[in-house]
């Protein structure tokens, strides 16, 4: 119990130092309809426990604010009414300081819950609580990314900017044909689509061992295979015609030479780095532009 009790106010702490860089400013835009607010983020995955766990398991629990199930709800259908997901970025009301005031609620209460020998059901709804947390913490810095780079003053989040590089090997690892089992065999916490363990036969192959560079993609772009339609699936080819894409997502030319636009800032691509933030389009482009496939 001490674990799960440590777990979450880990998890929930560690959401709150993601928005430590952050101005007061920063919290409400929405850029687009899929990339949501922080203060979103603070506040659904704060409802998630008070809705799922704390309405349902906690005798006369008052929730803290009755308009906050139709804000903060995403697509739990069973659960209400929600606003619509590209209106999020209008919620200037409540304020920052009240949703943190919410969480600080909600946490006060789940502790409480957690600590007096609560149910099967509760252990168990709280550990997807975390693991959705985790899941937000993640969306969170990704819509922060996305929001900022379309600020043309590229504010830096941190002064990291975590970009990656891996050493080449030039090598291939070999698998060999058989039968595999996929999909979740334990009693330990999975979500849904994990679940329906079969098996799969599967022919031989080799992957590579190596992770295509920035260096690598620009060869693919000055190539001119981004205008080149017997590099792309035909959904790809309309994808990039649609969207008048001729770049991966975060990369700029300027004067002849290409920036990508990352959590510290506007800076030059790394040409030893890991390329990111391609779609599958993209990748399956440059795979069979490369000669081989994903």
């Amino acid at each position: 119990m001490e674990n799960l009790v440590q777990a979450y106010n880990t998890t929930r702490a560690h959401t709150q130092n993601l928005c430590k860089p952050l101005q007061i400013e920063d919290y409400t835009p929405q850029s687009a309809a899929f990339a949501s607010p922080p203060k979103w983020h603070l506040a659904h995955t704060t409802w998630f426990f008070e809705e799922l766990i704390l309405k349902k398991h906690v005798t006369n629990y008052k929730v803290f604010d009755p308009s906050y199930g139709f804000l903060f709800n995403s697509y739990y259908n069973s659960l209400g009414d929600r606003i619509q997901r590209g209106h999020r970025g209008l919620i200037t009301r409540p304020s920052v300081d009240e949703i943190y005031k919410y969480r600080e609620h909600i946490d006060r209460e789940m502790n409480v819950l957690l600590k007096n020998l609560p149910s099967h059901e509760v252990l168990a709804l709280t550990t997807l609580g975390i693991n959705h947390e985790q899941q937000h913490q993640e969306l969170l810095i990704t819509d922060l990314k996305f929001t900022f780079s379309h600020n043309p003053t590229y504010p830096k989040y941190k002064d990291t900017n975590y970009t990656c590089k891996a050493p080449k090997t030039n090598e291939w690892l070999e698998c060999t044909e058989g039968i595999f089992t996929v999909g979740h065999t334990t009693d330990d916490f999975c979500y849904d689509n994990e679940l329906g363990a079969h098996r799969v036969f599967l022919e031989p192959f080799k992957i590579a061992k190596d992770l295509v560079t920035n260096g690598e993609f620009i060869a693919f772009i000055e190539d001119n295979a981004y205008k080149n339609p017997k590099y792309w699936l035909d959904n790809g080819w309309q994808w990039l015609q649609n969207n008048q894409i001729s770049h991966p997502l975060y990369w700029k030319s300027i004067n002849g030479k290409w920036h990508q636009y990352t959590l510290s800032g506007l800076q030059p691509v790394d040409l030893e780095a890991i390329v990111t933030h391609i779609s599958y389009y993209e990748a399956s482009a440059y795979a069979f532009w490369a000669g081989y496939r994903l």
